[in-house]
Formats: C-alpha cells, sequence, structure tokens
C-alpha cells in the first residue's frame, strides 16, 4: 500500500471492450471502457475530460446498461500528444 491505497498495477484487471458515454456540461463524450479493477475503470476517449470532476457514466456491457457516477482522477492524454493512440 503506498499512502492507504493499494497500488493500482498490482489490482486484479478484468479486460473488456464496453462502449460508454460520458456525460458532460458541453455534451455526450464517446469512449470505450478497456478494463476495470475493484477500484475503478480505464476508459479511452479522444476528448480532453477534466481531471477531479465527476462525470455520469452509461455503461453498455452486453445486454444491459449501466448508470454510474464517477470522478475522473488523472489523464494521459497530455503523454498521447504526437502519438497515434
Amino acid at each position: 500500500m503506498v499512502g492507504g491505497f493499494v497500488e493500482a498495477r498490482k489490482l486484479s484487471r478484468i479486460g473488456v471492450h464496453w462502449p460508454v458515454i460520458i456525460v458532460t456540461d458541453e455534451g455526450p463524450v464517446m469512449g470505450e471502457v478497456r478494463n476495470i479493477t475493484m477500484q475503478g475503470m480505464f476508459i479511452h476517449c479522444v476528448e480532453r475530460l477534466s481531471a477531479n470532476d465527476t462525470y455520469r457514466f452509461l455503461i453498455k456491457p452486453p445486454g444491459e446498461e449501466i448508470a454510474i457516477m464517477g470522478k475522473l482522477l488523472w489523464s494521459n492524454l497530455e503523454s498521447a500528444a504526437g502519438r497515434d493512440i
């Protein structure tokens, strides 16, 4: 544990490819949930979202839709600049 939290890479991950709609004040942002852990999920999208903001997520696994609220803790969009990501 680091600072009271389990180091993220040590958590078991479940790989998925589920569409997700992130509801923002500017409108919906389309993305894809790529993996899930007990503490969160990794979402791929090309729109810039604000860290520490809370969003509504509409996750669409096969055959259902899950609506949750969640906080964006970090984004790696800046580190992806100039790369084909």
